[in-house]
């Protein structure tokens, strides 16, 4: 028993001792947790110390610089979709982005965007993502309506024009020994890229005509090779005068412009192709290698439009192109230096564009522009002005000596050159 009981009490020792020590390890446990919790809050604020170790400011400074140059590079700049490497689209995108870059001290910047031109333009405006704007032809809207009515029905109440550009000419080379538009018939000719300004506005002309050509698709400077090497009769393209692709290949004397005028395409034609184009014509001061001296040859134009996607007037995007628009009609002389685009010199800011709408940053800007006009000037005042720029800029004789095409071109340009004569 005197055993027994010894060994007994031991086991009660032991475990004493063990209930003792269990809580002894949980407490010693939680003692080194939050003496490394102290530690490395410790360590922390030492090593973030600008005292200590001022290099690790660097890389939440650099970030903040990085993020700063996004924002501002970012928050006005305005892109454009223009036609191709040729095309007087990009030469006048080009002008906008050399004219306004910066100007006035903002970070204003114009991206110029090669595109294809034509519906394809429409397409990418309504579209895709990061265009902002672009050029387009007037009269190609009514094909992507007829293509697909349902689709583009409303498509003007998406899109809106900020200024009339330009009047985009048709051009249409062909060998000397064609002189009328029925010597095409079934004969291969180029209609530029497929679905880009020429491409459409060509088929829409010669569908008018009844003429069936054979179409192919070569950008201009292909077509215009294949032209010279007989493979094709003839290249069509659209573009403002003068397009550099042209000037640039020779083509001598084998090849000219054939005219558009009742005489090659018949009065009743002729007469269906004004509804939808306006009369005008290319200049040997446009093309002095393909057209004699004080020469002209007759064609047909469509309005280039500068237009925008419909966007909310709170958005980004719309507040953005509301300073361009400021910039843009503000700086508009910068537009008129010989070394700009010539076609700069036809746009006639305050020219409405029937059924569509502008948009409404660039209808303000030009309200306020009249009222400041109308204050300034009285009925009298204008006509007096009037006069005196007929004076001016009338020097074709008298009226019997001008045709009635001729008198209209003159009096539509005297329209439209009067209003920039006079607000200058």
């Amino acid at each position: 028993m005197g055993w027994f009981s010894s060994n007994l009490w031991r086991c009660e020792c032991l475990q004493s001792y063990s209930l003792f020590k269990a809580p002894l390890k949980v407490f010693e446990t939680y003692s080194c947790l939050f003496l490394l919790i102290f530690v490395f809050s410790l360590s922390s604020s030492v090593f973030s110390s600008p005292s200590v170790f001022a290099q690790e400011n660097i890389r939440p400074t650099r970030a903040n610089v990085h993020q700063k140059q996004v924002i501002n590079r970012n928050k006005l700049t305005v892109s454009v979709i223009t036609g191709e490497v040729a095309s007087t689209h990009l030469r006048m995108a080009s002008d906008m982005a050399n004219a306004l870059d910066g100007k006035d001290g903002n970070s204003l910047r114009i991206i110029p965007v090669v595109g294809k031109g034509g519906v394809q333009n429409f397409l990418d405006i309504l579209f895709l993502k990061g265009i902002d704007m672009g050029i387009v032809q007037q009269g190609q809207l009514k094909y992507l309506q007829v293509q697909d009515p349902k689709l583009y029905a409303d498509v003007k109440s998406r899109m809106q024009f900020i200024s009339k550009l330009y009047n985009a000419e048709f051009h249409l080379i062909v060998p000397r020994r064609i002189t009328s538009m029925k010597m095409l018939q079934g004969k291969k000719v180029s209609f530029g890229q497929k679905l880009g300004s020429s491409d459409v506005i060509a088929r829409t002309i010669f569908d008018k005509l009844n003429v069936d050509v054979d179409r192919v698709h070569e950008d201009l400077s292909a077509g215009l090779n294949k032209l010279k090497s007989g493979e094709l009769s003839g290249v069509a393209v659209v573009g403002g005068a003068p397009i550099q692709g042209i000037n640039d290949i020779a083509l001598g004397d084998d090849f000219h412009f054939l005219p558009i005028d009742p005489k090659t395409v018949g009065l009743k034609p002729y007469f269906n192709l004004i509804d939808d184009f306006l009369p005008t014509k290319i200049t040997s001061d446009q093309y002095p290698g393909m057209i004699e001296k004080d020469g002209f040859v007759s064609s047909i134009a469509s309005g280039a439009l500068l237009v925008v996607y419909k966007w909310a007037p709170k958005s980004k995007r719309y507040k953005k192109l509301d300073v361009f628009v400021q910039g843009f009609f503000n700086g508009f002389d910068e537009f008129l230096r010989p070394s700009r685009h010539p076609k700069w010199r036809e746009v006639s800011l305050h020219a409405n564009v029937p059924g569509w709408t502008r948009f409404q940053p660039a209808a303000d800007w030009l309200s306020k522009r009249r009222q400041e006009i109308g204050q300034e000037v009285s009925a009298g005042e204008m006509k007096i002005a009037m006069d005196v720029f007929v004076r001016q800029y009338m020097k074709v004789g008298t009226s019997d000596e001008v045709t009635i095409l001729q008198r209209d071109d003159i009096w539509a340009g005297m329209r439209r050159v009067f209003g920039r004569w006079w607000t200058g």
